[in-house]
């Protein structure tokens, strides 16, 4: 072999080479990136499903019958019956971790067995919320909205509001952006706009 034929077979090695090793990168790399997706998925489902769980098994634990349940910011909020009892469950989560931090419970039962709502304010972080528990069956199967009006206007807090209601409890979020209790005028229960029943205070 001359030295010629030497170069050409020595570079035509060289780009061979080269062309392998970039195959072989891009396929590692390829294969990394599969498995790091596949990793990802697997782990968010998984949190997910572990906060789920947490929450099902603590109501569970607890013998409380879950209502409804709403997501706000920092915190899952279930309205549950226990018995004569009515409450709420405050699942504080840890959004960037996938867990529960901490649990509040805040609980209300009737006075009187002709109680026909039951209902109280609590602070979650720095917001207060107020949630109605209607315990009449008439008027549970009759009431289309729930509305509260307050007796003062704070500022850049609303003087009263209507949410709709789709089974025995509410929860009306933010009815205080500056975490304080507000005073409560009147509770209505309309039915397609038109009160059916009230309580004032």
């Amino acid at each position: 072999m001359d030295i010629r034929k030497k170069l050409i077979w020595s570079y035509g090695s060289e780009c061979y080479l080269k062309g392998t090793v970039k195959k072989i990168v891009l396929l590692f790399c390829m294969v990394v990136l599969f498995t790091s997706c596949g990793v990802s998925s697997e782990n968010t489902f998984k949190d997910n499903r572990d906060i789920e769980t947490q929450i099902y098994d603590y109501l569970d634990e607890n013998k409380m019958t879950s209502i409804s349940e709403v997501e706000l910011v920092h915190s899952r909020i279930t309205l549950f019956k226990r018995k004569k009892e009515r409450g709420v469950a405050r699942f504080i989560l840890n959004k960037e971790n996938k867990e529960i931090k901490y649990i509040n419970v805040d609980t209300v039962v009737p006075e009187d067995k002709e109680d026909k709502l039951i209902y109280f304010q609590f602070k979650d972080m720095d917001r207060t919320h107020f949630v109605v528990f209607i315990l009449d069956e008439e008027l549970l199967k009759r009431a289309t909205d729930v509305r509260i009006d307050f007796h003062e206007k704070g500022e850049n807090d609303p003087i009263g509001i209507q949410i709709s209601l789709n089974g025995e409890g509410v929860l009306i979020d933010n009815i205080s952006r500056r975490g304080t209790n507000r005073i409560i005028k009147k509770i209505s229960l309309l039915e397609d706009g038109k009160e059916i029943y009230s309580e004032e205070n």
